[in-house]
C-alpha cells in the first residue's frame, strides 16, 4: 500500500515529468494507476523466481534511498538551512554522514557491479529532475552550498 501512494505523491509533485501519468486517483481516492505500476514490478519480481537474483537489487536501491536521505540531512546541517529543523533531540550531522558512509560501504561490499550500477541510475535520476523537471523549486543541496560559500566569502571580506 505504501509504494503506490509514494509513486503517486512524487507524480503529483510534478517534479519528475514522466511520471506525470501516474498523478491520477480513482474516484475514491485510490492511485489505481500507480497501484497497477507497482503490481506490474512485483510480479515481475515473482516471474523471475530467483530470490537471489532480485535481492541484490532490491538492496542496493534501498541502501541508496539511505544514503540521499543520509546526504540531505548532512547537507542540510552543515548548511544551517533555517527550514531543516530535525526534531530527534539527539541527532548531529555527524550520525547523517556515518550513515551515508555505511551504506555506500554496504552497497560496495556486498555487489560492487551492483553499486556502480545503482548509482549511475540514481545519478541519472538526478541530473534528469535537473534538467527536465524542477519546475517547482524547492532548492537542492548543490544550490545550498553555492550560497553558503557565497555568504562566507562575504563575511569574510567584510572583515
Amino acid at each position: 500500500i505504501g509504494a503506490p501512494r509514494l509513486l503517486y505523491a512524487i507524480a503529483s509533485d510534478d517534479v519528475v515529468p514522466i511520471l506525470k501519468f501516474f498523478a491520477v486517483t480513482s474516484a475514491n481516492g485510490e492511485p489505481l494507476r500507480a497501484l497497477l505500476a507497482t503490481i506490474c514490478i512485483a510480479a515481475i519480481g515473482c516471474v523471475i523466481g530467483n530470490v537471489d537474483l532480485v535481492a541484490p537489487i532490491i538492496t542496493m536501491f534501498f541502501l541508496v534511498c539511505y544514503a540521499c536521505v543520509n546526504l540531505a540531512c548532512t547537507l542540510q546541517s552543515m548548511l544551517g538551512a533555517p527550514n531543516w529543523r530535525p526534531r530527534f533531540t539527539l541527532y548531529h550531522w555527524g550520525t547523517s554522514l556515518l550513515g551515508l558512509i555505511m551504506c555506500l560501504t554496504l552497497m560496495f561490499i556486498s555487489n560492487w557491479y551492483y553499486a556502480i550500477v545503482a548509482l549511475c541510475i540514481a545519478g541519472g535520476i538526478y541530473k534528469y529532475i535537473d534538467f527536465k523537471g524542477a519546475e517547482k523549486e524547492w532548492g537542492d543541496g548543490i544550490r545550498g552550498l553555492e550560497l553558503q560559500a557565497a555568504r562566507y566569502s562575504l563575511l569574510a571580506a567584510d572583515h
